[in-house]
């Protein structure tokens, strides 16, 4: 068994030559590194000397980050003067090197400037183009990029452009124009803004058909499907008018949760819906 090299103790592992790292840093104590290839500098805030490597010649000149920061990276303050009120104000750190204007009111202002010089430019400069569906040629400047000489045109393209697999929309040919019959959804939204338009056409306003509360007492009417669409979801009299009612927010939630009972009897036998729907 393997003894370690600085401590004489067991080393279980036959790849090891130290028991453990501390080991292995106390062996290095005192030796000079092989690969020392750089110098001492002194620091030039506090005048500490520090070791640097040859890589860092002439770019290291601090031993730490806050004795950089006292400096301010060796950078010295400037006057410059604003481009746009012509104020004098002063640049404090190397990264403001390349401003122009001194707050950013005048920012805005000189940005607003090279927009409008810009899109002049870009305006006096017309170029004859070609319409990609009528072919016929129209002028146009480049301050914005225009493939077609009108609407009409664009509209047209786009029409001819995504029929079939070229639409974004396409799921595989199974919803078109002859098969498409309406999904359920669909159907159930349809019956009941149906129902809602024949009601306010007769009564002239919404109210609800249990409470009888109209449009002062609440917002929201819906109309309820007096036998669920979710116990008979495809059968053929589910959106009969007979099966429709006008009700409120609160009423509907009751009928869902099975708290008019007594109401839904009366409207069972009053509607005949056991022999609509053959029950």
């Amino acid at each position: 068994m393997k003894t370690c090299r600085q401590c004489s103790n067991k080393v279980y592992n036959s790849m090891q030559k130290f028991c453990s790292q501390k080991c292995y840093w106390d062996s290095l104590k005192g030796q000079e590194s092989k690969r020392k290839n750089g110098k001492n500098i002194k620091c030039k805030t506090c005048n500490l000397e520090f070791y640097i490597s040859e890589s860092r010649f002439g770019k290291k000149k601090y031993c730490s980050r806050e004795c950089a920061v006292k400096d301010n990276y060796g950078f010295k303050p400037k006057d410059k003067k604003c481009s746009v009120c012509e104020c004098v104000f002063t640049i404090k750190s190397g990264l403001e090197t390349n401003k122009k204007t001194c707050s950013h009111e005048c920012h805005c202002e000189l940005a607003r400037q090279i927009t409008e010089k810009r899109n002049k430019k870009l305006k006096q400069t017309k170029k004859t183009l070609k319409c990609k569906e009528c072919k016929n040629k129209f002028e146009h400047n480049l301050s914005f990029k225009k493939v077609f000489c009108s609407n009409d045109c664009q509209k047209k393209f786009l029409k001819k452009s995504r029929i079939g697999k070229k639409n974004p929309n396409y799921r595989g040919g199974y919803f078109t124009r002859k098969n498409f019959k309406g999904t359920t959804a669909h159907k159930h939204n349809k019956a009941c803004l149906d129902y809602r338009k024949k009601f306010l056409l007769k009564h002239n306003y919404l109210f609800c058909e249990i409470c009888g509360v109209n449009s002062n007492g609440t917002i929201k009417h819906d109309v309820h499907h007096i036998y669920f669409a979710s116990k008979i979801p495809k059968h053929k009299e589910l959106h009969n008018e007979r099966n429709l009612i006008m009700v409120c927010r609160e009423c509907h939630l009751d009928f869902h949760a099975n708290r008019k009972q007594d109401e839904f009897k009366k409207l069972q036998k009053e509607r005949k819906l056991k022999r609509l729907f053959g029950f």
